[in-house]
Parts: structure tokens; C-alpha cells; sequence
């Protein structure tokens, strides 16, 4: 309703938002609850839909995840404005939102997108953006209420939880202010991860050593 309510003031159809004064809880406002697990993520990538609108809308939405640019970055992205680095193709701009700097690499799959579209993004209004990406991701059996928003949570979660990338970095990756900010959106972590951080664990490495006369050494 945010979007229509906004629309018609700006029309001149309605003189101010008759919710501007009302407190609506959003719930969990987490990151984590408002993203695609990995699984649910690769079938919506590879899965087969019919209509092109809806692959082109697709094709945004993964575009997003590999950048984790919100909706508005991403209808302000300049190809143009990419350089090369050590042999990668690195976008930098500032946030439309917070004018705040960020950077990513485009990897591969945002790439192949790109050069499919003539590294020009089919971009569409964000109403109807998400009115399509609702229809699409039930082509890969998502029962979730996904949103464009979506994108950049899926991408800033599957970062943090590979496990490899410190949090700092995607704090600049998503061009957050602080890094607290970034901890407090996506400081949690999937059961998988949990799972294979557990796995590595080798507790033989910490039970106590026999020393010479017989007793246990922590040392």
C-alpha cells in the first residue's frame, strides 16, 4: 500500500498519507528472515519458466543477489562505471539511499546476465517488479512472500555464511555506514554453517597431554 498511498499524494490525488501517524510493526526486521536459502536460491536461478517478462524479472533478481544492490542501486546501475582490477571487473558507486560508497566484483553469473541483456539491465518499476518476481519464484516451488529487498539479504547472507569473506568486507560490499550495522542485520548464521564449522572442529587437539609421570597437562 506504501507505494500506491505515496504515488497519489505525489498526483495531487490525496493531500497527505493518512498512515504517516500510525506506528505499523514490521515484526523481525532480520535479514535473515527475509531471504532465500542456498537451495531455494539455485532452483530459482536454474529453473525453467515459460514467460520471458518473467525470466527477464528473474534475471534481476539474481543480478541483485550477486551484487547485493538494493532495488534503487540497481535501477541506477552504470556498466560504464566498472574498472578492471587484478583481472575482475569491480562496480563502484554511492548508495542512492544513504550516499554511502560501495564496491563489489562482478562475478560470473552477474556477468553472464549482463552480457545477455547488452550490459543494459531490463529494468522495470519496483511495483511491478515485485508483482512479477511473486509469479516467478513459483516456478522453483517457493512458497515465501519475496521481494526485490529479498535479493540483497539472500546475497548479503550467503557472503557472511561461506565463511571466507570477514565481516568488514561486506559491510563495504553493501556500503553500510558501520559494521555494527551490518552485525545486526546478518550477524546470524545458518544451521548449515553451524554444521560445518562443528565439522572441522578436532577436539582431539584439545584433551589434556600425559606428561611423564603419568599426570594430565593442559599444556
Amino acid at each position: 500500500m506504501k507505494s500506491f498511498i505515496l504515488q497519489a499524494v505525489d498526483d495531487g490525488l490525496v493531500k497527505r498519507n493518512p498512515y504517516s501517524r500510525i506506528d505499523i510493526s514490521r515484526g523481525n526486521e532480520n535479514g535473515l528472515t527475509r531471504y532465500l536459502t542456498p537451495d531455494e536460491f539455485h532452483r530459482f536461478e536454474t529453473c525453467v519458466i515459460p514467460s520471458e517478462s518473467l525470466r527477464r524479472v528473474r534475471d534481476l533478481f539474481v543480478f541483485q543477489t550477486y551484487t547485493t544492490m538494493s532495488y534503487s542501486d540497481l535501477a541506477d546501475f552504470d556498466y560504464s562505471k566498472c574498472t578492471e582490477m587484478d583481472g575482475q571487473k569491480v562496480y563502484m558507486a554511492n548508495r542512492i539511499k544513504t550516499d554511502k560508497p560501495f564496491m563489489f566484483v562482478l562475478l560470473k553469473p552477474a556477468l553472464a546476465i549482463l552480457q545477455r541483456y547488452g550490459y543494459q539491465l531490463p529494468i522495470i518499476s519496483n511495483v511491478k517488479y515485485n508483482l512479477y518476481l511473486k509469479a516467478a519464484v513459483t516456478y522453483a516451488k517457493i512458497d515465501k512472500p519475496v521481494s526485490t529487498h529479498w535479493a540483497r539479504h539472500t546475497g548479503a547472507t550467503m557472503l557472511l555464511n561461506e565463511g571466507r569473506i570477514p565481516m568488514h568486507i561486506v559491510q563495504h560490499i553493501l556500503g553500510h555506514a558501520t559494521i555494527k550495522e551490518t552485525e545486526r542485520t546478518y550477524a546470524k548464521v545458518m544451521d548449515d554453517t553451524i554444521i560445518k564449522a562443528m565439522s572441522s572442529y578436532d577436539a582431539e587437539k584439545f584433551r589434556p597431554k600425559k606428561v611423564g609421570n603419568g599426570r594430565k597437562s593442559h599444556f
